[in-house]
């Protein structure tokens, strides 16, 4: 519940602030979690290495 109403006023506040073009975005939750720089570290980790 509360994060439900925390990301509405995120994404109210940043509408208010873009540019008008821009208020079609919307900020949601991450899918990965905790787990993105991990996984963008494996990413980046195997380019390096490739």
């Amino acid at each position: 519940m509360a994060q439900e109403y925390v990301l509405s006023e995120v994404n109210r506040k940043v509408k208010a602030q873009i540019a008008p073009g821009l208020r079609i975005v919307e900020i949601v939750p991450a899918k990965l979690a905790n787990t993105a720089g991990m996984m963008g570290a494996v990413s980046l980790a195997e380019k390096l290495l490739a």
